[in-house]
């Protein structure tokens, strides 16, 4: 694996985590907080990057935590804990709370830089004792039943067969305990209508591909795409219609993407979105033609628009169109451009284009035929 591979790796491994991940300097300076770290001590992210790690954990424990450090300091990895440092952490509301910290050294461009994993021992102890109710319950039951059929003594097979029977429902209980938490996992990624990555998802994944091509000086584009006239197909043909038209449109818009770095998402309502990494805006503005002409060519009826088919409106933006550099000023680029091309008469393609004036977008050339 090359270095950079392995840093990708890194960085998509340590944002989606579902363990709070902090990554330090030597000093115990905050480099890096992982959402699940920043929700837990009710931050955000970017408010961690270079505060002190003491702001994460209680006055009575600090001084254990120093220990740590100075051992750090002092050994490196030949002195690591080999099991998790139990320490109080302290929510930024003030409410303390005990937690789990797992350390690994990582080499950084400027020397070793320590993990950090951290561990909300509240919640895990909450789960197990519910596990331990439930556990209890299960064995009162298990004995309640098992005196019933000792009871009756004179029919050995049937007691037997019982067992049997008592012993299929619990694995089929534990089997449809699985798919259920297997289901939940999936939904929390999947929009269930379209099948395609839902909000959620994608939010995550721009995140990470922004870094990433902000760091490489790489390409990045996004693609905003809006059903035309939706709501009056949904009026006049009702909402099963609709669904099966967004359905049809989400299917048809995936099949444009070909890279397996490309995602594209249900957005919202009518809307959809994709992130395509080392995209510049030529490419993108390729693939929001494809993804037009493939919706024009599924000709679904659309009772009251003048082309007589549900069409699309595409914008598309791509890193260098705007000033600043944040995520949310390309969205927001994205969407200035969707919002032209819906303003210039919807089905075309319409791409940001910098200047001062920061106008939203330039119509494609020839879009709209």
């Amino acid at each position: 694996m090359t270095d950079r591979a392995a840093r990708q790796w890194f960085d998509l491994a340590f944002a989606s985590s579902p363990s709070g991940m902090l990554l330090l300097d030597a000093r115990g300076c905050i480099q890096l907080a992982n959402d699940a770290a920043a929700r837990m001590f009710g931050w955000q992210p970017h408010e961690l990057s270079a505060c002190d790690v003491d702001v994460l954990v209680a006055p009575d424990s600090r001084r254990k935590l120093h220990k740590l450090q100075e051992r750090f300091a002092r050994d490196g990895r030949r002195r690591l804990p080999r099991a998790d440092v139990e320490l109080l952490g302290q929510h930024r509301a003030g409410g303390e709370f005990k937690i789990a910290v797992g350390v690994a050294i990582v080499d950084g461009d400027d020397g070793p830089n320590v993990l950090v994993s951290v561990t909300n021992l509240s919640r895990r102890q909450r789960t197990e004792a519910r596990m331990r109710s439930q556990n209890d319950a299960l064995r009162d039951a298990v004995t309640r039943r098992t005196a019933e059929l000792e009871a009756t003594n004179t029919r050995l097979l049937a007691q037997i067969e019982e067992r049997r029977r008592t012993e299929r429902e619990l694995i089929a209980a534990q089997k449809r305990l699985q798919e259920m938490n297997e289901e939940l996992r999936r939904l929390a990624l999947i929009d269930d209508l379209t099948g395609l990555a839902n909000r959620r998802r994608f939010d995550a994944r721009f995140m990470v591909e922004h870094q990433r091509a902000a760091r490489s000086k790489s390409a990045l584009s996004v693609v905003l795409l809006d059903l035309d006239h939706f709501k009056p197909f949904n009026d006049h043909l009702g909402h099963p219609a609709g669904d099966a038209c967004l359905r049809r449109v989400a299917a048809a818009v995936a099949g444009c993407l070909r890279r397996p770095a490309d995602l594209v998402a249900r957005w919202g309502g009518e809307e959809f979105a994709a992130v395509l990494p080392e995209t510049p805006s030529e490419g993108a503005t390729q693939i929001a033609r494809a993804m037009r002409q493939a919706v024009r060519a599924l000709a679904i009826p659309h009772p009251t628009a003048k082309s007589g088919v549900v069409t699309i409106s595409v914008g598309v933006a791509s890193l260098g169109v705007t000033e600043s550099p944040s995520p949310h000023a390309l969205l927001e680029a994205a969407d200035r451009a969707l919002y032209t091309a819906k303003s210039r008469g919807r089905d075309r393609v319409c791409v940001a284009v910098p200047s001062k004036a920061r106008a939203a977008a330039a119509e494609e050339k020839g879009a709209g035929q």
